[in-house]
């Protein structure tokens, strides 16, 4: 927080200024018991390095600056930079930070050109570093880079005496069990090696996150802020999307069919498409709706509340009906849990959207010859009737086709196969059978299972604390995402599955990880 304030300025005095008197947006709060940490800057020459050393002095109750290392005799090009805000600190040798041994981090801010040999030399001597982009020139020298320092971390843990919180977690042994059963997969149906590997990334990576985010939060304020952030954010993309319904923002015509005259604009917001764009909401409507049971003052539950009905109308505007469906089935599974009052107001809530004649013509119209014959055409039904039929064709039911080869986004970028119609299939549990048979969809659904019965037992636990709506609204929001699964490829866009494994995450730890004697 404390550098995002700061930020990555230049040597310009009016830019310099501004940073400097510049108002942090979170306020930095180191680790509980923390001590001042003792910093080396090593690096003058690249562009960053006067933001960083204005930061560095800007936080003076939590890093002591010791001294820089002076690159300027190094021969690799950079641009001309004026070195006097610099001056007075003093001067250290790369000899003299490795003596002294009270040093803890060090601040790398030389050329690209030798980012990466410094950053080499620092993690030999074991210490914390803070590497400036672009991290070197050489991608390869910074693979070794990070492994041989994930190497020395797992090799400090094992040897601390005091060892960090564990955040171990059951849904960490069944993501695991998944991302493993994909290797295997991968081993099987390999075809094309580079294409089935970056499906296999682009299936598999953001699950890390995950891991991720339950080791990183230290606490309820952690969880708070994270929490907030998410409900803010929706809340603006919300009323962006309710202004472009209001004032009919012009859509491509591909995303209404002619028969549907009562449609005149779909809420998109910034992203892709409205199907995605009420995915967002679904997921975050439920969780601020928690928050509202959650907030402890009546002006709190307002604005929570009123966040919340924000992303319901947002959703409604999108016109997706697969979101339309999902969200209705995650305000049932959360009004089940927190508050069955909830199920009368939705009843008249879904009466009245009933009259609206956009809801009532994208719902009717599913009932035409019109639809039916679109969708044997180059609909949903076609393209899930083209992808198991490749799999008759095969013979490929019991392990698919293999990953990136049909149905995604990979295999899209990829059309190796000339005998194959590339095509989103719009269906991700249809996705994963055809790239991976039965068992890849068995072991993604029995971790799906596993998810959905710890969120259960994440809201039990946390049944006495003000975190079980907390609970429920995020599960209420997985289990919305999941479900419109059947009918979008949501899983395909990168920040849709990185915010999925995220609230997981937060989930777990509200449920499992938190203190008991925390409060949220």
């Amino acid at each position: 927080a404390a550098f995002a304030a700061a930020g990555c300025v230049t040597s310009e005095k009016k830019a310099v200024d501004a940073v400097t008197h510049a108002t942090p947006v979170v306020p930095w709060r180191p680790f509980p018991d923390a001590k001042k940490v003792r910093v080396v800057q090593w690096g003058m020459r690249h562009e960053h390095a006067d933001g960083k050393f204005h930061s560095l002095r800007r936080l003076p109750d939590d890093y002591e600056l010791v001294g820089i290392v002076d690159d300027r005799a190094s021969k690799t090009p950079a641009e001309d930079r004026d070195f006097k805000i610099f001056d007075g600190v003093p001067r250290l040798t790369p000899e003299q930070v490795w003596a002294d041994k009270t040093i803890q981090c060090v601040f790398v801010e030389v050329t690209n050109d030798d980012l990466i040999p410094v950053a080499w030399q620092v993690a030999k001597h074991g210490l914390a570093m803070h590497l400036d982009k672009p991290c070197g020139q050489n991608f390869r020298k910074f693979e070794a880079l990070m492994a041989f320092c994930f190497l020395w971390v797992l090799y400090r843990r094992a040897a601390s005496a005091k060892p960090l919180r564990s955040a171990a977690n059951t849904l960490d042994v069944w993501f695991g069990f998944y991302l493993l059963a994909g290797l295997v997969l991968l081993y099987y149906t390999v075809s094309h090696l580079g294409i089935n590997i970056t499906g296999y990334r682009a299936s598999m990576q953001y699950i890390l996150l995950f891991y991720l985010v339950t080791r990183l939060i230290r606490d309820d304020a952690d969880f708070k802020m994270m929490y907030c952030v998410m409900i803010a954010g929706a809340t603006v993309f919300a009323l962006h999307g309710l202004y472009q319904f209001v004032v009919g923002a012009e859509i491509p015509s591909t995303w209404t069919d002619q028969a549907e005259t009562a449609v005149r604009t779909r809420a998109f917001s910034v992203f892709s498409n409205p199907n995605i764009f009420g995915a967002y909401m679904l997921l975050f409507a439920p969780m601020a709706i928690g928050a509202a049971y959650a907030a402890p003052t009546p002006a709190q539950k307002v604005l929570f509340w009123g966040c919340g009905i924000a992303m319901c109308a947002a959703c409604l505007v999108t016109m997706s009906r697969g979101a339309w469906l999902a969200l209705a089935i995650a305000a049932v599974l959360f009004a089940l849990v927190i508050d069955r009052r909830l199920l009368a107001l939705m009843l008249i809530g879904g009466i009245a959207a009933c009259f609206l004649p956009f809801v009532r013509s994208r719902i009717t119209y599913l009932f035409t010859p019109e639809f039916a014959e679109s969708n044997a055409r180059g609909g949903r039904a076609k393209r899930w009737e083209t992808a198991l039929g490749y799999l008759d064709d095969y013979g490929a039911w019991r392990c698919g086709l293999g990953y990136g080869i049909f149905g995604g986004a990979v295999a899209a970028q990829n059309p190796i196969n000339p005998a194959l119609d590339y095509m989103y299939v719009d269906n991700y549990y249809v996705k994963i059978l055809v790239e991976n048979g039965i068992a890849g969809l068995t072991s993604f659904l029995m971790t799906l299972a596993a998810l959905l019965w710890n969120g259960l037992r994440a809201c039990g636990r946390a049944s006495k604390t003000p975190c079980k709506p907390l609970c429920m609204g995020m599960l209420a929001g997985l289990t919305g995402i999941l479900v419109h699964s059947f009918f979008e490829s949501l899983w395909e866009e990168p920040y849709m599955m990185a915010l999925f494994f995220a609230v997981a995450g937060m989930m777990i730890y509200a449920g499992f990880l938190r203190k008991k004697e925390e409060t949220a």
